[in-house]
């Protein structure tokens, strides 16, 4: 029995329920969006090299930004924060200037600010979470070590007012909550609001530009899917029960969540208002009989 694991991207208009293959065999495993869903931010390794690109889908142009790793893009599509391969340091690089700019002490990159000013990274053993200024040089502990083994897919809402992340509970269990921001203020834990129910795993927690709906991506009903949750303007509270944005159910349909561990680690898809970028992961196998020679 032989596997195969494909790794197109595929691009998927909501509106048009359409979809299309684009960056084929780049090597991308790391895909975002920026707020209006016109710029595609990736990790290109066709060369052996770990590259930050950036694809302009209404003028089709690539743009080589940096060598790095995990990188992040901010939602007015100006900014760029990555994380460089060699000395594993955390930069943000705003286009057309080009000039890096160094966070000093950083652990892993999540998020960035809309404007770029903020980055959200992990704090203690990947089990805690905070934000840093990057003109003040000020951190904000927005979750403390300990409350939970690992804190991971963090990002700020639209107007930055709001910060969502994903709490790993169990082996295989996951929720996702949001807080409010204020910087240099450390969130009450009573203050969270849970916009799952930590039953299954989840990860992701895009947000949609009005700030009022979220994307993350679940096995909730048995297969990897997509979903959505849409929140109350006055108090960012859900409002209702978690929808389907996008079913992966039918044999020979890529996941956009690679099969491989750590789960935590390959969430591989983006979404803006009218379209989700994935990198799916298809497994297809082979099986021969061979017919033993009679002795």
């Amino acid at each position: 029995m032989s596997a195969q694991h494909t790794a197109d991207n595929v691009l998927i208009d909501l509106h048009a329920e359409s979809q299309r293959n684009l960056l084929s065999n780049t090597g991308t495993n790391r895909l975002y969006l920026s707020g209006v869903g016109r710029l595609l931010k990736y990790k290109n390794d066709r060369a052996g090299k770990t590259e930050i690109w950036i694809k302009d889908f209404q003028t089709g142009r690539e743009t080589m930004i940096a060598e790095g790793v995990f990188p992040q893009i901010s939602r007015d599509g100006r900014h760029v924060a990555y994380i460089d391969g060699k000395n594993e340091a955390i930069y943000v690089v705003t286009l057309g200037e080009n000039i890096p700019r160094k966070v000093p002490d950083a652990r892993h990159l999540w998020g960035l600010s809309s404007d770029g000013s903020k980055v959200l990274e992990s704090a203690g053993a990947s089990d805690g979470l905070q934000s840093f200024d990057i003109a003040t040089g000020r951190s904000t502990m927005l979750v403390p070590s300990g409350l939970y083994p690992m804190v991971y897919q963090a990002s700020f809402s639209p107007d930055d007012h709001w910060v969502s992340f994903v709490v790993k509970t169990a082996s295989e269990l996951s929720q996702i909550f949001i807080s409010p921001y204020a910087d240099g203020m450390t969130p009450e834990r009573s203050g969270w609001i849970a916009i799952t129910e930590g039953r299954s795993w989840e990860g992701g927690s895009p947000w949609l530009s009005d700030g009022n709906t979220m994307y993350f991506a679940s096995d909730r009903d048995g297969f990897r899917c997509v979903w959505g949750q849409r929140l109350k303007a006055a108090n960012h509270r859900p409002i209702g029960a978690p929808f389907t944005v996008r079913h992966f159910h039918k044999a020979q349909r890529p996941s956009m969540i690679n099969l491989g561990p750590p789960k935590e680690a390959t969430l591989m898809f983006a979404m803006a208002v009218d379209k989700i970028v994935y990198s799916p992961t298809q497994v297809t196998s082979n099986i021969w009989m061979i017919k033993r020679p009679i002795e």
